[in-house]
């Protein structure tokens, strides 16, 4: 095994009393930065600062000689039993296992290892392969299923240590968990995972010992997440909530809230299962949306969350379009003062704001509610007020997007006059939120 040259090192590179202190120190430095709450944007964001350093440096002797021995000791069973199944019941099997899948996973806890040029990516490659292809050698479709779920189990405890290691350590975590497909798909439906895979994300996005660099690839495994499982509604709604749990916690950085946006587009369960059944991630996006404190390229990012998240008959998207031709009008005015319209920010606003009512390709065009189709023309083909408020403010959406130079001050005065005069007399978009208001209202 090409990694085995550094993996060997560690036989040798004992862990000593220096870096079991300096462990120590960070996380009695983590326990410490939790407990201070930053009453400002400033102090938060140096307080995220010295998390992340603090977080790097952690080396929790995850891997000893011990645990390297023994792997070694069962590499040609582990490989065998890997392939072919082990019988849960059988105590030498399940020992053999277990050796194998807790050196694979913790030795990316290593800096040995993190820090050995091509050693972290061939380790990294080794277990994302040892869970991707559990079993393959076994017939029996339940069969097979059942191993895959034995040998999930049996890595979600090692992995969970990777959660709480260093940063390299917590991403490859969250990376390893989304391989962890139980029943390949068929026919274009969608996969079949580990029931545990989303409990593993939750922990972090609700762990607020966790730093937002760390929700972030948080945030990015639960998009994957969406986009390949066939998530059950009430998962889908757990995963809504801790993502708009961070989305609105104060002081929370711009990648993250951005991360935590392009995850809630792939929200296909349109309302909370309990109580006011609210459509929470509905909700979310026009919040971002009509907050003038937040980034503009957010609330342009909220925009196509509102037209392309999960939804059902009760929504009434014409004041959400409206309120999208409104940001357009916001946007683009601010797009033609900037002496830098080449800024990538311009581009991204414009497409978020176009894909909010349009579909991207004719496939988005099909389908039928929660999921399907996409944008408010495909939503309410009938409104003459979200055509209308398309019509309007389309022109000034491709200036950001293909052009460098202001928009026409006629498209501008046009599209103004628009939003005054076509403020749709029910402003709700549901009965159970708020109404949506004009700015400065």
């Amino acid at each position: 095994m090409p990694v085995q040259y550094s993996e060997r090192n560690l036989v040798t590179e004992l862990r000593n009393p220096s870096r079991i202190a300096g462990f120590a120190i960070v996380i009695l430095f983590s326990s410490f930065a939790a407990a201070q709450q930053p009453t400002n944007q400033q102090d938060y964001d140096i307080a995220q600062r010295k998390a992340v350093t603090a977080v790097r440096r952690i080396d929790g002797g995850l891997i000893t000689p011990e645990v390297f021995a023994n792997y070694n000791k069962h590499l040609k069973a582990y490989r065998s039993l890997l392939s072919s199944g082990a019988n849960p019941r059988n105590q030498g099997e399940m020992e053999t296992l277990r050796a194998g899948l807790k050196y694979r996973i913790l030795v990316l806890s290593d800096s040995t290892v993190q820090g050995g040029g091509s050693a972290f990516g061939i380790a990294f490659s080794n277990v994302e392969r040892d869970l991707s292809s559990a079993g393959n050698l076994i017939q029996n479709a339940i069969d097979k299923k059942s191993f895959r779920e034995l040998v999930y189990r049996e890595s979600l405890p090692f992995i969970k240590q990777l959660l709480q290691d260093n940063l390299l350590a917590r991403s490859a975590g969250l990376e390893l968990a989304l391989e962890m497909e139980v029943v390949a798909p068929r026919g274009g439906a969608r996969i079949e995972m580990f029931d545990q895979v989303e409990d593993l994300i939750l922990s972090v996005l609700n762990d607020a010992n966790q730093p937002d660099a760390v929700k972030i690839r948080a945030a990015n495994s639960a998009k994957r997440y969406l986009i390949k499982a066939n998530a059950i509604p009430q998962i889908q709604n757990a995963l809504a909530e801790a993502l708009i749990a961070e989305l609105n916690r104060p002081f929370a950085g711009v990648a993250l809230q951005n991360a935590v946006l392009m995850a809630l587009e792939y929200v296909t369960s349109p309302r909370q299962l309990v109580g006011e059944r609210k459509p929470i991630v509905l909700e979310a996006a026009v919040n971002v949306m009509s907050d003038q404190t937040r980034e503009l390229r957010l609330r342009c990012r909220a925009a196509r969350v509102a037209g392309r998240t999960g939804y059902d008959a009760q929504v009434n998207f014409e004041p959400i379009a409206w309120k999208v031709a409104e940001l357009t009008l916001e946007t683009a005015a601010r797009f033609s003062q900037d002496q830098n319209k080449d800024k990538p920010d311009w581009d991204f606003c414009g497409w978020y704001l176009y894909t909010a009512f349009h579909h991207e390709n004719k496939q988005e065009t099909q389908g039928r509610p929660p999921g399907e189709p996409k944008g408010f023309l495909n939503r309410d083909a009938r409104s003459e007020v979200i055509r209308s408020a398309y019509l309007a403010a389309v022109g000034p959406m491709g200036q950001m997007m293909f052009e460098n130079s202001a928009v026409d001050v006629r498209q501008l005065t046009s599209l103004a006059k628009w939003t005054d005069k076509n403020i749709p007399s029910n402003m709700k978009f549901d009965q159970t939120c708020d109404e949506i208001k004009p700015a400065g209202r």
